[in-house]
């Protein structure tokens, strides 16, 4: 189904925007069509109405972060090395460069931010509290994952006048977590009734099968009283 006027609403404007949603939903292909959004602008192609969008013309830099390939299985040590690894991995691709040799992934990172011009960079983070569901059956493990992760969340909000837009998805709602204590100014898109964003409504149907669908009347045959 076309999202195209509800992914306008969201880009059209710079925002901080969570979505809690459920495991079927479609957090996956959103943020992976913002990203294309963001990224080529109005010379977009896909199976969504680019031409209508009004986002602006520039081509922004955009991350990506998909949290599920990151299981803190082999330990807290495992799992720092691994997200400051996709970390890098990540923010290279946009102009970020590591010094094997200097200050922490996190320190550095939150450096190079500071120094790139305000309003630039798209930041999209799937699944921002999977390690920390995965590891709910160690409380110590749960409990050290998430500090981790709290550290990179609080560099975000230290360093939000680098972001032209920020969504974050997840099944746990950011209000109860403690992860997401510095992105206090999270705007919950399912609080302004964002509810055909994921999924299909009942208008989805009409406008996508209107031709399809027809009355009864003209399908169901009239009963032969001769047979």
């Amino acid at each position: 189904m076309d999202k195209t006027d509800i992914l306008n609403k969201l880009a059209s404007y710079p925002a901080r925007w969570f979505l809690s949603f459920s495991q079927e939903s479609g957090n996956s292909f959103l943020t992976s069509a913002l990203k294309i959004l963001f990224k080529n602008g109005l010379k977009a192609s896909g199976d969504f109405a680019v031409e209508n969008l009004r986002i602006d013309k520039q081509n922004y830099k955009v991350v990506r972060l998909d949290f599920s390939n990151l299981k803190p299985s082999s330990g807290i040590f495992e799992f720092r090395k691994a997200l400051t690894d996709f970390l890098i991995d990540s923010f290279r691709s946009v102009g970020f460069s590591y010094d094997k040799e200097g200050t922490s992934v996190f320190s550095q990172l939150s450096r190079w931010l500071k120094t790139i011009p305000p309003c630039t960079l798209v930041l999209l983070i799937v699944d921002y509290d999977f390690p920390l569901t995965y590891s709910m059956s160690n409380e110590k493990l749960y409990r050290d994952v998430g500090y981790v992760l709290s550290e990179f969340y609080a560099l975000l909000k230290s360093n939000d006048g680098a972001f032209r837009f920020l969504l974050i998805t997840g099944v746990t709602d950011f209000r109860q977590t403690c992860l997401l204590n510095d992105l206090n100014h999270l705007t919950d898109l399912k609080r302004l009734s964002q509810g055909s964003l994921l999924g299909v409504s009942s208008d989805d149907l009409v406008r996508g099968f209107d031709d399809c669908l027809t009355q009864p009347s003209e399908t169901v045959p009239t009963k032969n009283n001769d047979i």
